[in-house]
């Protein structure tokens, strides 16, 4: 069979190849698919010419829309439980863009490729996309309900000086705060295996 990413109907067992990628782990990020609440829509991140941009896919797989499309590299998607939003993060705010001629756009091959970014929501209905948190996120955000973001900072796999910390923002409110046990100061502690 060819390589890529398919789905497969579980009732009549017929499969389709959605993609055709050897592997998800594009330009360096494995970013995992996620479905929409309806499952009608398959959204993942896919290297581009330069940059990594966040597609969707209908169930069907034949209709595909490039939803963030801004030269730089947005990554780790997550609908919300409604299925209005799609968190991402991206590193549209260290590079703008990685397409050799744009204004202020990063160089491969001079200037380090991110390792992560940080945390924006996309409005599906209107296109609009929002800054949450400017804190550097490390990993994918989940959702912990329609108005609720929780993601991670930090390295926690820097074996001289293991770090993570744990944030909560709220997209109704704009409060980004950082979950802290009460007898743990601000940074003191590293927050692993958190299950929401």
């Amino acid at each position: 069979a060819d390589t890529g990413l398919y789905i497969l109907n579980l009732e009549n067992g017929l499969s389709g190849r959605v993609i055709p990628i050897p592997t998800l782990t594009q330009r360096g990020f494995l970013s995992e698919p996620a479905w929409s609440p309806d499952g009608e829509f398959l959204a993942i991140a896919l290297a581009t010419g330069y940059d990594m941009d966040i597609f969707t896919y209908d169930r069907g797989g034949s209709g595909r829309e490039n939803l963030t499309n801004a030269g730089s590299y947005d990554f780790w998607p997550a609908y919300s439980p409604d299925g209005t939003r799609l968190a991402f993060v991206s590193d549209r705010l260290t590079c703008p863009s990685w397409i050799p001629g744009d204004d202020g756009a990063c160089v491969a091959g001079i200037d380090a490729s991110p390792a992560g970014g940080q945390l924006f929501v996309l409005e599906l209905a209107t296109g609009e996309v929002s800054l949450i948190s400017e804190e550097f996120v490390s990993e994918p955000p989940r959702w912990i309900n329609d108005r609720l973001i929780a993601f991670a900072s930090g390295d926690q796999m820097d074996l001289l000086n293991p770090q993570r910390a744990l944030w909560l923002a709220n997209t109704t409110t704009g409060a980004v705060e950082q979950v802290v046990l009460p007898e743990d100061a601000a940074g003191a502690a590293n927050y692993l295996s958190d299950v929401w």
